[in-house]
């Protein structure tokens, strides 16, 4: 039954890892992507750069697997409207009840993808214990979406920041989008703080700067 398991987890695995090496950081093709993506950005309007960063973040996001473009969308609109909503109520009562309600979405989408398939496989091997073997439990075809943990856990960060009152909420949709999903951290990190990448997309940028 172990067997039986893990092979479909290895298929998995090896097909997400397949997509990922071939825009790893350290790759040609990232390195064409990345530059192409600079010179566009120096040569565009001011004002389209934020918006140009998201379409471009968005296309990286996607080329993994089209359908996990939703995940981050969830994401994104989950904390931009509960951070917006816990700045503005003066009830600390409620102020808590926003703060874990964005805890529970960003953490079940989390968990569900990072570690279903795991906690499956361990679930079949307690009933295999005790000689359940009828019972069915599904085993979902899922891969782990680029840069998941990086963004879950900086939403988090941000709405944290927001709780204790360190950061005002960001009522741009569009800066807010962008901080989230922003291409160059979303394989290997950092996790950025609000306080230090938000106040960065509202300065004009020159190409000598």
């Amino acid at each position: 039954m172990q067997a039986l398991f893990f092979s479909p987890l290895s298929l998995i695995y090896q097909r997400a890892k397949e997509k990922f090496s071939s825009m790893l950081f350290t790759s040609i093709v990232y390195f064409l992507f990345l530059a192409g993506s600079v010179l566009v950005y120096y040569l565009i309007p001011a004002k389209y750069r934020n918006l140009f960063l998201i379409a471009i973040s968005i296309w990286f996001y996607m080329y993994v697997k089209v359908s996990y473009i939703f995940i981050i969308i969830f994401v994104i609109l989950i904390n931009y409207l509960l951070g917006i909503l816990i700045q503005r109520t003066d009830s600390e009562q409620r102020k808590k009840a926003f703060f874990y309600l964005s805890l529970l979405a960003n953490l079940s989408v989390l968990i569900f993808f990072k570690y279903w398939n795991f906690l499956i496989l361990n679930l079949f091997e307690f009933f295999g214990w005790l000689h359940l073997t009828s019972v069915s439990v599904p085993f979902l075809d899922i891969a782990l979406p680029i840069g998941l943990s990086y963004y879950i856990f900086q939403t988090i960060g941000y709405i944290t920041d927001i709780k204790r009152g360190t950061i005002p909420a960001e009522t741009n949709l569009y800066r807010f989008t962008l901080f989230t999903i922003y291409f160059p951290k979303l394989l290997v990190g950092p996790i950025e703080r609000a306080n230090h990448f938000l106040p960065q997309l509202k300065r004009k940028i020159s190409f000598d700067k």
